[in-house]
This record gives structure tokens, sequence and C-alpha cells, in this order.
């Protein structure tokens, strides 16, 4: 059996469940409100150019948005995250992500909103947009 370097494969070549794989598969067919807003934000590199992966599976979690090359995480959390039992299970589950040095970030789906997206991906990975960057164009090439 071949080693997994859990610091290096976090999405090429992990061992996927076939029935997380399943559910993932089925939380893309059908997201939340808030999911299908980010994931307009989010999607063909709109935001800072990054690109993001929606409801991938990691280390047998499914995250909501994953971006690989900056092996960062990001959470869209509504009521249902609210509850003191969701909310150590999300505390629990951070830590384990963040172990594999992966960043994790929590945005309420209550203040999502290109600015409020925009300027927390800048700040967590001290990057700057560029003004195009947030429309998603190129650069016309």
């Amino acid at each position: 059996m071949r080693s997994w370097d859990l610091t290096r494969r976090i999405t090429k070549g992990q061992p996927v469940d076939p029935t997380r794989k399943e559910l993932a598969r089925q939380m893309r067919k059908a997201p939340t409100p808030s999911e299908r807003v980010a994931w307009e934000l989010l999607r063909d590199r709109r935001m800072l150019g990054l690109k993001f992966r929606r409801q991938q599976v990691n280390l047998g979690f499914i995250v909501d948005f994953f971006c690989a090359e900056h092996r960062l995480v990001v959470e869209v959390d509504g009521s249902s995250h609210e509850p003191l039992e969701h909310q150590a299970r999300d505390e629990e589950r951070s830590l384990i992500l963040a172990r594999l040095d992966l960043k994790i970030f929590r945005i309420q789906n209550k203040v999502l909103n290109e600015g409020e997206l925009c300027a927390v991906l800048e700040r967590e990975l001290d990057i700057r947009s560029h003004p195009l960057s947030l429309q998603g164009e190129g650069d016309g090439g």
C-alpha cells in the first residue's frame, strides 16, 4: 500500500470514500442559496484570479470551497451553524484541517457579499486585487 503524504496531497491522490464523494456531488447539485451566491463570486477565477472547487472532499470532510494553490478553505455558515453543538463540531473539524496547514475562513451567509468576501481573501492571503479580477475578466489577450 502506498504511503500518503497528508501535507502535500490534499485533493489529488487522496483516498475518498465513495459515499462522501457521492454526497459532495449531491451537494453541488443542490447548493444552499448562500452557497449559490458564493459560487457565483468564486467560480471561473472571478475573485482575485483564484481557482476554487466547490464541495471538495478533504480527509473525509466536505468543505464548501477550496483553493488548492493557497490551501484555503472557505466555509459559508448559515443558521444551522449557530447551535453550540454544531459550533463545537465546526471548531474540531477546522483544527484537524489546520493541522494540514490549511487556512480556514468562515463567513456568515448574512454578511456574504462580493466586497466582504474579497476583503477577507485579500487579508487572509495578503494579496491585493487587480481592478479587473473582481469581474472575472482577463487581460483580453
